[in-house]
């Protein structure tokens, strides 16, 4: 009996656990596939965030777990804009936060200087943009606005701290 005859006549005998094998690895692959399309779509919409921004080069701390919300001093923004090459920085802080009452989770925040060049690539849709003197203003993109029902002038929840809108942006 050849190697082949006895793997076939043990998928006839034993059905079921052939099925479920059978099903267990299409599950798996098509988990894979799933995952790994999701991590290239990922990238490559943070590429074109970062591209229609201007952005050339993200510096974020080494050896953290999460990079996302990783935090520098800010006295490295000095530092690195002296770089040979370095047009401009923009140092920013980043987070996954919720709106409302917690309603809508896993909303990526970005915080900005007033007079970041990042805020001047925005396209200003209702409102203005924020000044340096707004301590609890925030700009919404147009999507998000609308999804929560808000409009420049009211308050939102941010982690269930109060901001008033100050604009929004298409985009």
């Amino acid at each position: 009996m050849h190697f082949w005859q006895v793997i076939l006549k043990n998928v006839w005998r034993r059905k079921l656990r052939s099925l479920l094998t059978g099903l267990g690895v299409s599950l798996a692959m098509t988990t894979l596939i799933a995952l790994v399309g999701f991590a290239s779509g990922l990238e490559q919409s943070t590429a074109e965030v970062y591209a229609g921004h201007r952005v050339d080069l993200v510096v974020s701390r080494a050896g953290v777990t999460e990079r996302l919300t990783s935090s520098l001093p800010q006295s490295l923004a000095g530092r690195l804009a002296q770089l040979p090459g370095v047009a401009a920085i923009n140092p920013s802080l980043t987070d996954i936060v919720s709106f409302g009452e917690g309603s809508l989770v896993g909303i990526p925040v970005q915080g900005w200087p007033a007079d970041s060049f990042a805020i001047d690539d925005l396209i200003i849709s209702h409102g203005r943009r924020i000044r340096a003197g707004d301590m609890r203003g925030i700009l919404l993109g147009d999507s998000l606005a609308a999804v929560i029902g808000k409009q420049v002038g009211q308050q939102v929840q941010v982690e269930l701290e109060p901001f008033q809108v100050i604009g929004t942006f298409a985009g």
